[in-house]
């Protein structure tokens, strides 16, 4: 739901009418992507409260009961009753809510909380603890019900009683707010039981002073699974101060012209900053690394020595590491980022030996980072996936792509050096991603090349793991190349080829591209976009009522918000 889900604290809110300015600071962690959570003030003075979120800026008024949302950079906003908010919120996110009525039932949901009789001192207050657990089923698409997952979600949450407010008066103020952890999980109702839960907490009025959330995930034939969180976040009051507050920070700018709220949401939780890349100029660092590309290749490998201890144990794992490499191609520098410690200085003895080719930059070799994946087993089905580790892996490449970006052009070239090295597997992998890397570049001549290639690939081997890919991603780029040169035809009957891919793993998990429809749609095609939804249904079945919602739309005339499809 990400970080947007703080809005719903302001809602349901029902107390008497807030009497002082009071400023409220929260510091709050991810231990996912840190950047998912950042630190937060709430101001309140009358009967309103104002706070800032995902580029946006809340304002909710308890006397009318009503969120106003305002969009700095358009100059826009929206008012709603609070009443409305989490239905308001789920239509402007039916793509969330459609994933999450296909994975979840929630008759299967159990939430259950108890008072721990602990305590914990916060601002100077005594906090009861309690611990609320939601256990979520999540239903694999397509499989069989032994093949379920399950998801835990387990909170620790510290609540100071009203008898503490003597000692902190401000604090009276802010019970006002406690009501927002009773929405923030469940903004889409899919946790029954939830709010009844909350309620039960916060019987006698008091305020909640700190939160610790954990999220695990058990998955069949993965007995690790679990053992680690793949999520922790972490908030907590950090200061509360009275004193006063500007009456403009309630008030909407003259110059502001209303929106449909929806409107503000959905590109609320599209604008997920990105820095510009900048072809060779990528930021300095003070160890001269120069740029972040992912799973760079080694040319040349020295396999890892199983330690004697693991071997007497059976043990198995995979090491996941960040490599810094010289403009040799020399690796100078390990950082793990995952894995088990009896694998780990193994790991690292054999990378420190392995050689790459070198990144190059404006024909000049520089140092790079990498990521390397070093993997220790003893049986034929290899080591065991560790969630918590490839969520370490994803959260220290994310923030390396956004301090080191790299240009279009500059990932064109990096995949086009890479594809030279590993096997023909790789290698048509690789043709894979250079497809769609050439035609973001903008290199139409490649992109038609490589299509035309991973095409042609592709139809000598259908039962490669890749082959649904290669079908749908290659048409895909040809027919928006078409497109590009007007000829809507062959762009509409190459939308119609790609829709007829058998499907794959990341097809019929995340769904079909659908920028070729949305460009068709917008020249009028409307006929070839429905054949193309039908086509989808063939192989994403987890996506049907979206794809329904989408063909109605587009039946009457519209054109969906095709929303992450968009790529």
């Amino acid at each position: 739901m990400g970080s947007f889900g703080f809005v719903a604290l302001a809602i349901a809110l029902t107390t008497p009418a807030v009497l002082a300015d009071v400023t409220v600071r929260y510091h709050s962690d991810s231990k996912l992507v840190p950047a998912a959570m950042a630190d937060r003030t709430i101001r309140l003075k009358g009967n309103k409260a104002s706070f800032e979120i995902n580029g946006l800026r809340a304002i909710v008024d308890f006397a009318a009961q009503s969120l106003t949302i305002l969009e700095p950079g358009r100059k826009t906003f929206a008012t709603i009753p609070l009443s409305q908010y989490g239905a308001r919120l789920r239509t402007a996110m039916p793509e969330m809510q459609s994933a999450m009525s296909q994975m979840v039932d929630p008759a299967k949901t159990k939430v259950t909380s108890i008072a721990t009789r602990r305590t914990a001192t916060i601002q100077g207050m005594t906090a009861e603890e309690w611990d609320l657990t939601i256990l979520v089923p999540i239903s694999v698409a397509g499989g069989d019900p032994s093949s379920e997952a399950e998801m835990k979600l387990a909170m620790r949450i510290w609540i100071a009683k009203p008898a503490d407010f003597l000692h902190k008066p401000a604090l009276g103020e802010l019970a006002t707010f406690s009501q927002w952890q009773r929405y923030f999980l469940d903004t889409a109702g899919t946790f029954p039981g939830w709010q009844t839960a909350f309620d039960e907490m916060m019987r006698s009025g008091g305020v909640v002073l700190m939160t610790h959330t954990e999220i695990r995930m058990a998955v069949p034939g993965m007995t690790s699974a679990g053992a680690t969180p793949v999520m922790e976040t972490n908030e907590e009051v950090a200061g509360i101060a009275a004193g006063p507050v500007d009456d403009s920070t309630f008030r909407i700018p003259e110059d502001y012209a209303a929106a449909p709220f929806e409107d503000l949401i959905k590109r609320a939780m599209r604008s997920v900053p990105e820095p510009e890349p900048t072809a060779g100029r990528s930021k300095p660092r003070s160890d001269g690394v120069k740029t972040f590309v992912p799973e760079w290749t080694p040319i040349d490998g020295v396999a890892p020595v199983y330690p004697e201890g693991a071997i007497a144990k059976d043990a198995q794992g995979l090491v996941n590491l960040l490599v810094t490499i010289d403009p040799q191609g020399r690796v100078t520098h390990t950082e793990v980022l995952s894995g088990p410690e009896v694998f780990r200085p193994a790991a690292i003895k054999a990378v420190r030996q392995w050689k790459y080719r070198p990144v190059m930059r404006e024909g000049v070799a520089v140092a790079a980072l990498t990521t390397a994946a070093v993997e220790f087993s003893s049986g034929p089905d290899g080591a065991e996936p560790d969630l918590a580790g490839l969520m370490a892996v994803a959260n220290r490449r994310m923030q390396l792509e956004r301090e080191l970006p790299r240009s279009p052009q500059e990932i064109l070239s990096d995949l086009e050096q890479d594809s030279e090295a590993g096997d023909d597997s790789r290698q048509f992998y690789m043709l894979d991603e250079m497809t769609k890397a050439a035609f973001r570049a903008g290199a139409s001549e490649k992109a038609s090349k490589y299509a035309k290639e991973l095409l042609s690939e592709a139809s000598k081997d259908p039962d490669d793991v890749n082959y649904g890919n290669a079908l749908h991603d290659g048409n895909i780029v040809l027919g928006r190349l078409a497109l590009r040169k007007g000829d809507v035809k062959s762009a509409g009957s190459l939308l119609l080829e790609a829709g007829r891919t058998p499907g794959s793993t990341q097809l019929n998990s995340f769904g079909p591209n659908m920028t070729l429809a949305q460009e068709l749609l917008e020249n009028g095609e409307r006929d070839v976009v429905l054949q193309y939804l039908t086509l989808c249904g063939h192989f994403w079945t987890a996506g049907a009522q979206q794809l329904q919602a989408w063909s109605k739309t587009v039946r009457e005339g519209g054109i969906p918000n095709f929303g992450s499809n968009l790529r």
